[in-house]
């Protein structure tokens, strides 16, 4: 006979240990009173915020998708959504109110598309499924085509929020950066690949190029920053030659070291990536019919950008037409859009995104409810110490939390009285995700090492953590930490600049990446100032989070939910009259899918005849 009292004194004796080891390490980081210094708390004299919105009414918007898969007779019913609601603000004199307590829809503000895909198909639009060998890689295939169509119906409102004249500010329920690595490695894919559906699109200025593809992801709009080392340097080498022959100007081969200021040595590497680039692409790149001395681009390369943003615009529509298949581009079904192409195509939605947010004063913010990231552990904090003069890294290295978000909720509970809420962190720039400090004996200037091998590109995003909300009776309880990010502001951001030596590879690299030391980030400011404007208190699930998005949540799984509903009947009438006219019922399907549906069928009727208490 078991005895299971031996196993439950086991349970609460190993228990007892682990919570005695998670109490030290809290006892441990409440004991660390100088990073009460790495919070921002909300100043009222940062209402002055007339220099980045004009005076008058405005918009506010959040947005969030929703997806689900039926899987019935070998076919994929796919369906994905997104919507958002939206709240008011005003401004007056530059003092900032806003309003989403009265939030509204409208149509507008609202796409969605539904995709059936026989199973035998999966390749075609997931060209890694023919390597999923168990059920699990199956699955993982299959989940991420309506993961990749759900980011681009996300980022479709984005945008169109964002080229809105009337919309201010729009509240993403996801991170802009931990959207664009998975989008952006899948991009790499497809150059790897060779192909995309987007290649060949006729265009009122050309043809779209494999070349057009490629700049366009590195390049983005031609307007962001591109640093001038490592695997980025032959891509600034590129837009400072576009720029230039705008101008019909090109540069000699000697003179790159000095205007890109890096030494000869890179210069020439970045030259060699760039020539290495232009027959890749059989020459479509450099103009060297005059001298091979002199760099110029040819005269096609400038207009890059518009010809795949209008591809990329016509692709986007038509997959949530509604009016042909999402995916496949022909009736004999040779032709698909991969979840390659549809990532592809989220890369330059996030670069437009960016751009117009910038040029336009809109501001664009990601939040994130949950979130593994140890930025703040790893990099930021040791940095911002190496900054800031302080004594304390060694402090700071026994802590076992794994998770930013864990430390950051730890210390602002033990030790609330000196951090009010609401507060945000130190914003920093998103490439110290990819970084971890480093200290080198024989060099000071050295902060950090890549964390795996490359180091993300600067002045792109920013990120930070906030927390809005705390009990009146008692101010040591108080409401979730959450990550948000938005984009770089060069405008109001520059002065938040830092520079540091970086091992990256074997190389050393300079960088010049945000980081808050000792000016204060007025974009953050204005972010967290918003923020504690934009949640609902009286809702305990949406306590300092966002009202928007919350409502925005609650409507996407709504329309997935009847979806879902109208997905089986569609299944069960329209597939159950092909499997019975064809006798492929059983022959077409997975026996444990028939298993289950036949034990829910019998737990129906055992439900019916005896009741739900014969279930207790």
């Amino acid at each position: 006979m078991i005895s299971f009292s031996s196993d439950a004194l086991s349970l609460r004796r190993n228990t007892r240990q682990v919570l005695r080891v998670f109490e030290d390490r809290i006892r441990k980081a409440s004991g660390l009173k100088f990073l009460v210094d790495f919070f921002k708390c909300l100043r009222t004299e940062d209402k002055e915020f007339g220099k980045f919105f004009d005076d008058g009414v405005f918009r506010v918007i959040g947005i969030d998708g929703s997806m689900c898969v039926e899987e019935r007779l070998e076919l994929l019913l796919i369906y994905v959504c997104a919507a958002g609601y939206y709240g008011k603000i005003y401004v007056n004199d530059g003092v900032l109110k806003v309003d989403a307590s009265g939030a509204e829809r409208e149509e507008a503000l609202k796409v969605s598309t539904s995709v059936p895909l026989w199973l035998e198909d999966l390749p075609n639009v997931n060209p890694s499924s023919v390597y999923a060998l168990t059920d699990f890689d199956v699955k993982r295939s299959i989940e991420s085509i309506p993961y990749a169509l759900m980011t681009l119906s996300e980022l479709i409102l984005a945008l169109d929020s964002v080229m809105s004249g009337d919309v201010k500010v729009i509240f993403l329920d996801r991170l802009l950066s931990g959207t664009y690595g998975p989008v952006s490695r899948d991009f790499r894919l497809m150059l790897r690949r060779g192909y995309s559906v987007l290649n060949g699109f006729n265009t009122p200025y050309g043809k779209v190029s494999m070349l057009d593809l490629h700049l366009s992801g590195f390049l983005g709009t031609g307007d962001e920053f591109i640093p001038k080392r490592g695997v980025y340097g032959a891509y600034a080498l590129i837009k400072m030659l576009i720029d230039l022959k705008r101008e019909d100007k090109g540069i000699r081969t000697s003179d790159v070291a000095g205007l890109m200021g890096v030494s000869v040595k890179e210069a020439r590497g970045f030259i060699n990536k760039v020539k290495k680039l232009d027959r890749r692409y059989d020459g479509l790149l450099l103009d060297l019919s005059d001298n091979d001395e002199i760099l110029m681009v040819r005269d096609e390369v400038v207009d890059y950008w518009k010809r795949v943003w209008f591809a990329t615009r016509k692709f986007a529509d038509r997959i949530f037409s509604g009016e042909e298949h999402p995916l496949m581009l022909d009736n004999e079904g040779s032709r698909w859009i991969t979840t390659l192409d549809i990532n592809t195509i989220n890369v330059y939605l996030l670069h437009k995104i960016v751009s117009d947010a910038v040029s336009n004063h809109k501001l664009v913010i990601g939040i994130a409810k949950d979130t593994s990231s140890t930025d703040i552990i790893r990099s930021v904090f040791p940095i911002y110490c190496k900054f800031h003069g302080k004594s304390r890294l060694t402090n700071i290295s026994p802590l076992t939390f794994r998770s930013d978000k864990v430390l950051l909720s730890i210390i602002s509970s033990s030790m609330y009285e000196s951090i009010p809420t609401p507060w945000r962190v130190r914003e920093y720039d998103y490439c110290f995700a990819t970084l971890v400090y480093h200290e080198d004996p024989k060099r000071s200037d050295v902060f950090a090492r890549a964390a795996r091998k490359i180091i993300f590109r600067e002045k792109l995003f920013v990120r930070g953590y906030f927390q809005l909300r705390s009990l009146e009776d008692d101010p040591s309880v108080r409401s979730a930490v959450f990550a948000y990010d938005r984009p770089f502001y060069p405008e109001f951001d520059s002065n938040l600049i830092v520079k540091f030596e970086c091992l990256e590879g074997k190389r050393t690299s300079n960088i010049k990446p945000l980081l808050e030391v000792e000016e204060n980030s007025f974009i953050g400011n204005l972010v967290l100032y918003i923020l504690s404007q934009s949640d609902n208190p009286y809702v305990i699930e949406e306590m300092g989070h966002n009202h928007l998005l919350f409502l925005a949540d609650k409507l996407v799984k709504v329309m997935a939910k009847r979806a879902r509903d109208m997905l089986r009947g569609i299944a069960d009438l329209d597939l159950g009259t092909i499997a019975s006219k064809y006798k492929a019922y059983f022959s077409s399907r997975r026996f444990r899918d028939i298993r289950r549906e036949a034990e829910h069928a019998r737990e129906r009727m055992v439900k019916r005849s005896y009741g739900e208490e014969y279930f207790v």
